[in-house]
This record gives structure tokens, C-alpha cells and sequence, in this order.
């Protein structure tokens, strides 16, 4: 029961944040402000970076993809901004792990961003503001902490000295942290179709197997030629008769048949190992007709002799 619960209590606590509730063991960074986030000074072109809270889960417990992250938006001129993500680099100084996009913030709302982020155990969630944007809020706990550096908008790489902490403050973002089993820098949850094989990631989808050249649909030919081809190049492909076993085949095929009702499948696999669906073929072999042999005397007949 207790699974089921933290299950709940997490589809809840997205709904709040604004979030949609992933399908699996996903983990909810931070939280966005839960009224409208004041107007400040520091929220100009500045960084930020969480360093602790006394409520909430700010430092990222595993490793794994942030794949979606939100923010709200103050009432007047909403800014705009992008997620951050930080590495304690010793003292002051922070390395930026990795960030979103920028986003045009909405007023009034909260709204939440799709990105991909690969972070590490004891990574920090962290926030870059521009314009008047709501980049913190005031909680009134003494354990939720945080540091900030005005200035250029770092990239991945960057190390920055932020300044001393700034208490009972929560930053204004939350982020979705997602498990990453085959280490291929997509969330298992929402954004790799094949969490176990990472040669796949996103492509999951198999080619399209066509049939380019078969039978009339009726015949009196017990051997049929099938050309085909895929919608991916360099696709292997697979052919069945009849309700048959699926078995390796190229193009051309050529099947013999007896007469009556056939049908002919076949399907492709691309490189990754994507199966794609198979098409088919039917068309009926008909029995010859056997010549009528021609009865009485064949040839000239001439006409008796007079006596």
C-alpha cells in the first residue's frame, strides 16, 4: 500500500505544480511558486542554484534525464528564462551540468516545457531569469537556501562563483526527474520507446514493407513472382505463404502454389531491429481447362463413286 500511495501523492503533487503525472517512478525536483512570485531586482539576467530546502527534494538523488520542467509566471511582465542545472565545484563556485531552452514565460500561469537534461547524483536544480521575471519566492523555512550571480547567461561547462546564500527562499521551477536504465540520455517514462536498448532511444517505430510487383488476383501460373521493397534503406525482410512461419527473404520471391486461394506476407526490420507491420497479397490460381477432343471423321469427305 505504500508504493500505491507515493504513486498518488506524486500524480498529485504534479497536478499541483502543473505538471503531467509521469507513468513510473519519476521524481519531482523543486516546486514553482504556489501564488504570484514578486517582482524583483535579481531576477534581471541573473543565475540561480538551490541549494537546499527543508520541505522539499532540490538535489537530484540519482542519476538519470530531467525531461520536463515548469515555471510560473508572475501577474505583470512574466519575463522569460531557462532551467539550470548545477555541479558543486568546490567553495562558491558552481559547473553548469546542463539547461533548457528559453522559454517566454506566461502571466499569470504556470506552465511547463518539455527539454532533455543528463544529470548526475547531487546535481542542483537551478534557475536562469531575464527581464522581470518571478525568480524566487519567500517560504519562511530556514533550511530552503539559495545562491545567485547576475551577469552572462552560461553555457554547459561553465564554472561561476555565486554569492552567499539567500535563506527561506524556494526558487520559482520545478523539474521532472525521470530514470535513465540504458544510460542513452532519453527518461524512460515519457521519452525512450525502448527503456532496455539504447541503440534505439526514440526510434522504435518499424519501416513500411511494400509490395511492388505480384500476381493477377486470378491465375492459372502455380508459381508467383513478388518484388518489394522498405521505407527505410538497407531493411532486411521477412516472408510468410499461407499462413506460414515468418522466414528471411529478399526481392524477388518466387513461391510455387497449387490451385486455389494463396496469400503472400512479408515485412521489414531496419537496422536498429524495428519490426515494421506486415502487408499482404492474395490471388487464386485457377484450374486449366482440358481441350475437348473432337468427335467423327476428321479431314475431307468425298463422295461415293457412281456405279
Amino acid at each position: 500500500m505504500a508504493c500505491k500511495r507515493s504513486l498518488v501523492a506524486l500524480a498529485m503533487g504534479l497536478a499541483v505544480l502543473g505538471i503531467p503525472a509521469p507513468a513510473g517512478a519519476a521524481t519531482v525536483l523543486g516546486q514553482v511558486s504556489p501564488a504570484d512570485p514578486p517582482d524583483s531586482g535579481q531576477c534581471a539576467g541573473a543565475n540561480f542554484v538551490q541549494l537546499g530546502s527543508g520541505t522539499l527534494i532540490t538535489t537530484v538523488p540519482s542519476p538519470g534525464v530531467i525531461t520536463m520542467w515548469s515555471h510560473r509566471g508572475n501577474d505583470g511582465s512574466a519575463g522569460s528564462g531557462r532551467l539550470q542545472i548545477w555541479a558543486p565545484a568546490g567553495g562558491a563556485a558552481y559547473t553548469l551540468v546542463g539547461r533548457s531552452d528559453v522559454q517566454a514565460f506566461t502571466p499569470g500561469s504556470v506552465e511547463t516545457y518539455p527539454t532533455r537534461v543528463r544529470v548526475s547524483a547531487g546535481d542542483l536544480l537551478g534557475l536562469r531569469t531575464e527581464d522581470s521575471a518571478g525568480c524566487f519566492y519567500a517560504t519562511g523555512h530556514p533550511n530552503d537556501s539559495i545562491r545567485t550571480a547576475p551577469g552572462s547567461d552560461p553555457g554547459p561547462g561553465d564554472t561561476v562563483l555565486l554569492s552567499s546564500p539567500g535563506t527561506m527562499l524556494l526558487l520559482n521551477v520545478s523539474a521532472v526527474l525521470e530514470q535513465d536504465a540504458d544510460q542513452d540520455g532519453f527518461g524512460d517514462e515519457t521519452q525512450d520507446c525502448d527503456p532496455a536498448d539504447a541503440s534505439k532511444a526514440q526510434d522504435c517505430t518499424g519501416p513500411q514493407a511494400t509490395i511492388t510487383k505480384g500476381p493477377k488476383n486470378k491465375s492459372k501460373r502455380k508459381q508467383a513472382t513478388f518484388e518489394f521493397a522498405s521505407s527505410e534503406p538497407g531493411s532486411s525482410f521477412e516472408c510468410e505463404l499461407d499462413g506460414g512461419a515468418f522466414e528471411p527473404c529478399n526481392s524477388p520471391k518466387i513461391v510455387k502454389v497449387s490451385k486455389g486461394k494463396h496469400n503472400f506476407q512479408v515485412r521489414a526490420t531496419d537496422q536498429a531491429g524495428n519490426v515494421g507491420p506486415p502487408v499482404s497479397d492474395a490471388w487464386k490460381v485457377k484450374k486449366k481447362k482440358k481441350k475437348k477432343k473432337r468427335s467423327g471423321i476428321s479431314g475431307p469427305v468425298s463422295a461415293p463413286a457412281e456405279p
